[in-house]
């Protein structure tokens, strides 16, 4: 069953937000311009208000019915366990998974995911999307190097093996660009994780440059893109980078009343011709396609304040 849940909209707070996000989009063409660098990530936080005794296990429920194509759906209370993060439930339901391996597998199965389009758009894919995408892959590709992996001074070896064909992927309203990659690896899961993670896709290529650049000002990014792993009883292994989700945190502690303030996290990737308000459209349908995933209505005040600001710029 798939019940909807009503909420508040933050007008200034977010009107406020998507000014500064057009900014900061314009900030890093320059680093791009100026850095090294061919690509780089920033985000955005949307926030709105529901009941204090919203029950987030609702939001969670209208996730795993709405028949989205996510790769996890979760819910996670973290009440301390976090260092540096506040008490706060977090949900999600993402569509990147990093990689996986199957107990009986010698090779990991990852994932590059990147571009952005309405998925009911004819259109072909921008040149923009298609770089994106294009450079998420080379990361994959480009870590086939010798690695230093255990305090035992020890080598891990990273090879890819196979590269399929891109294919589009639906979620929700939009669409993504996806390549699997088949990869060997000898060393451990974590160890691959911290080969892999950050990707392109969420923080900018090269890796170690984007990382330098976007770390100056980036807000807080908490729990947001970080990595979710599963290790199964069987041996199978699960990871995937945590996209389209939320923060629910209030002053209670209670689960049930912990959904006052939904700090949505979106983001977007930024290349030399990106456009700040096309950006800007794109994490606001980011934003919508997460919410209506979990059952939360509001008035269209978001695409009105979005609109408006793109009007009011054009005109100058």
């Amino acid at each position: 069953k798939y019940d909807s849940i009503s909420c508040l909209y933050n007008e200034g707070y977010n009107r406020s937000r998507l000014n500064s996000f057009v900014d900061k989009v314009n900030e890093r063409k320059l680093d791009i311009r100026d850095g090294g660098v061919e690509k780089l990530v920033t985000s955005l936080t949307i926030l709105n208000i529901v009941e204090s005794d919203t029950d987030l296990n609702l939001m969670f429920a209208n996730a795993i019915y709405s028949g989205s194509s996510a790769e996890i759906v979760y819910l996670f209370n973290d009440k301390g366990k976090v260092e540096s993060v506040e008490d706060a439930v977090w949900i999600g339901a993402s569509p990147e998974l990093l990689f996986k391996k199957y107990h009986d597998s010698e090779c990991y199965e990852a994932l590059a995911l990147a571009g952005t389009m309405p998925a009911d758009s004819k259109e072909s894919w921008s040149d923009k999307n298609i770089e994106e995408h294009n450079l998420v892959i080379n990361h994959f590709k480009h870590e086939e190097v010798v690695c230093s992996a255990s305090t035992e001074k020890s080598y891990s070896t990273y090879k890819v093996q196979d590269v399929f064909p891109t294919r589009e992927v639906r979620y929700g309203s939009i669409k993504h660009l996806a390549t699997d990659i088949r990869v060997k690896f000898d060393g451990t899961q974590m160890e691959l994780i911290n080969i892999i993670h950050p990707t392109p896709a969420v923080c900018g290529f090269p890796k170690p440059n984007s990382k330098i650049i976007i770390r100056k000002d980036h807000c807080k990014d908490d729990l947001y893109a970080g990595v979710i792993a599963i290790n199964e009883p069987n041996g199978d292994f699960f990871s995937f980078v945590n996209l389209r989700c939320f923060k629910a945190a209030s002053f209670e502690n209670d689960l049930k009343d912990a959904g006052k303030y939904l700090h949505f996290r979106v983001g977007a990737g930024i290349v030399a011709d990106s456009d700040a308000y096309e950006e800007m459209h794109e994490v606001v349908s980011k934003y919508k396609t997460v919410r209506d995933l979990f059952g939360i209505i509001e008035d269209e005040a978001l695409d009105n304040c979005a609109d408006l600001l793109a009007r009011h710029t054009s005109s100058i």
